[in-house]
């Protein structure tokens, strides 16, 4: 609003000039800037108090026609014709300035909603996930005391990581490839590990002989994938 009150100020000089007028100009928007500030402090907004100080500025044409007795001033001769030209040209400029800033605003005003929503989309991320490992670790402590289960139970770490990883992607806005990714790989491992935990025992099984081509089948899957998310960005 500072360089909207500099414009208005050069805008309702137009046409006149000398060391009077400089210093005329300066004293007043000396003074428009002390009550534009005040006027903030008052709780009023940007443009309620433009407008109020613009609105207390009042006639000038008599002071730049005749400056008073004994000043100085190498002024132009006041052409009011000419003036009154300069003045309409440099409101359409003040306009133009004023919906560029209102445009400017809207755009700050935009982007900080957006900044706001992103970080309380970020905070109800961070709280989900910090419930889900708190189960997680509450359920791994509770079943393997219960259940003298502490060589499986810890099987559930990895599916927490699978669990992290989706809701990150059902989360995250735009979606991200990377935890397409991450919820293929550490469904993979986790399945890996439960398959080699719970049929260990097993000696007919000899599941140590074939699981790993779980991960072959994860491979292709994870081609597939790339290959899909690619034909869609096209």
């Amino acid at each position: 609003m500072y360089s909207k009150l500099e414009a208005y100020v050069e805008m309702i000089f137009e046409g006149a000039d000398g060391l009077y007028i400089r210093d005329a100009k300066e004293e007043l928007l000396a003074n428009l800037y002390d009550k534009y500030n005040d006027l903030l402090d008052e709780g009023k907004s940007a443009t309620e108090a433009y407008q109020l100080v613009i609105a207390g500025i009042g006639e000038i044409d008599e002071l730049i026609k005749n400056p008073p007795a004994g000043e100085i001033s190498d002024r132009k001769p006041y052409n009011h014709t000419n003036n009154e030209i300069n003045k309409k040209e440099s409101k359409e400029k003040i306009v133009k300035t004023e919906k560029t800033e209102d445009k400017q605003d809207n755009l700050g005003k935009e982007i900080k909603n957006q900044s706001a929503k992103a970080e309380e989309k970020e905070k109800e991320k961070k709280k989900i996930i910090f419930i889900l490992w708190a189960s997680v670790i509450a359920a791994f402590v509770v079943f393997s005391a219960i259940g003298d289960w502490w060589g499986k139970m810890w099987l559930i770490f990895p599916f927490g990581g699978f669990l992290t990883v989706l809701i990150l992607y059902v989360l995250s806005e735009p979606k991200k490839d990377i935890y397409i990714y991450g919820m293929l790989w550490t469904g993979t491992v986790s399945l890996y590990l439960f398959i080699n935990t719970i049929f260990d025992g097993f000696r007919r099984i000899n599941v140590g002989s074939w699981s790993w081509v779980i991960f072959i089948f994860a491979i292709i899957a994870h081609i597939v994938i790339r290959n899909i998310l690619k034909e869609r960005k096209k």
